[in-house]
């Protein structure tokens, strides 16, 4: 295929506009890709640095639950025995040292 040189006298200047168009676009997909990766790290780290909090609603059903499960534990009898084993338990724990120094033979 031959090139007539009027037809080459207009392409070479379409040649480097093409080049140009080509290059232009390759450049805007490329910022609108670090643009969108920008705003993904940007929300990341709003979302990470963010308390997430619960509706006033559901704050205030958790506290009456708290509150009620309060309550039944101070009306249960046993209630202050339990915490007092508890502690018995955690004082025969710090009279016997560290774990793993002493062996119980009355077992």
């Amino acid at each position: 295929m031959t090139i007539r040189t009027v037809d080459l006298q207009v392409m070479l200047p379409r040649v480097s506009e093409v080049s140009r168009v080509q290059h232009v676009q390759q450049h805007d997909h490329e910022n609108r890709q670090q643009e969108f990766v920008h705003q993904l790290v940007q929300q990341g780290i709003r979302e990470q640095t963010t308390v997430q909090r619960s509706p006033r609603g559901e704050e205030a059903r958790v506290r009456e639950r708290q509150e009620r499960e309060g309550e039944q534990k101070k009306r249960q009898p046993g209630a202050g025995n339990e915490r007092e084993r508890e502690n018995k338990e955690q004082q025969k724990a710090v009279d016997l040292g560290p774990l793993g120094h002493t062996i119980d033979l009355r077992a």
